[in-house]
């Protein structure tokens, strides 16, 4: 190695802070890398799971194509039966 790359390998080893933030700032790349990737991938799946629940609120809102508690598709859920008012003694 001639001299100059020597001053340049000296310097770089005193001065810790320049190494400490491109350790940081490879992490910060990586960590948004999973981001991306996880996002582009689970995306896809996630978007359709959402557009299913939508139909589904959406139908139950209407009363369309609901499924009944027997599985029966097409009929109106059963609504709960109000409890009774207890009489009142004399």
């Amino acid at each position: 190695m001639g001299p100059e790359a020597m001053l340049i390998v000296n310097f770089l080893k005193k001065k810790n802070k320049g190494i400490t933030s491109i350790e940081y700032a490879l992490i910060a790349f990586l960590i948004a890398l999973v981001v991306l990737l996880s996002v582009k991938f689970i995306g896809g799946s996630l978007k359709s799971c959402f557009d299913l629940v939508s139909s589904e609120v959406t139908a139950v809102v209407q009363g369309d194509n609901v499924e009944s508690e027997d599985g029966e598709e097409g009929k109106k859920p059963k609504k709960p039966k109000k409890p009774k008012k207890p009489k009142k003694d004399k």
